[in-house]
């Protein structure tokens, strides 16, 4: 499973969700990374709430470990150093790869807050894919 965690690297400014959503399910110009993991569970990347399941058409590389990757002037993806074990086994993802939807659920943790909750469900159903709520209770307990 790849996810591709909203926010990850901004979770400074929280409040933005709306707005990287609508970024993440519009754009196909660039590659993204994403986090390679076996569940959602499993990540090593604590503090996103929601985000979004890659399909396998849409996935260009996979990476063992973390490798830190920026996009060229082009949009493509490209390793800033060695990789390193130390965080999360990334993979790079390019959306223009799929017909269609690049993206095949969202993911919501159990931490998230019910508006977070209501804005995933949103997007979901615009694009027509599942909501796979994670972790353990109710979201925004």
């Amino acid at each position: 499973m790849i996810i591709r965690w909203i926010e990850a690297f901004s979770h400074k400014e929280k409040g933005r969700l709306h707005s990287s959503l609508l970024w993440e399910f519009s754009q196909k110009e660039r590659e993204v990374a994403g986090e390679y993991i076996k569940s959602p569970e499993a990540s090593k990347i604590s503090w996103p709430q929601v985000g979004l399941v890659a399909k396998r058409c849409a996935v260009v590389r996979l990476w063992a470990a973390d490798c830190w990757s920026e996009p060229d002037q082009q949009g493509r993806l490209t390793a800033q150093r060695k990789k390193s074990g130390t965080r999360h086994t990334e993979a790079w993802i390019n959306p223009s790869l799929c017909a269609g939807c690049p993206w095949a659920a969202v993911v919501v943790r159990t931490t998230a807050s019910k508006k977070d909750l209501r804005t995933a469900k949103y997007f979901a159903s615009l694009h027509s894919i599942p909501v796979i709520v994670t972790g353990k209770g109710e979201v925004g307990m």
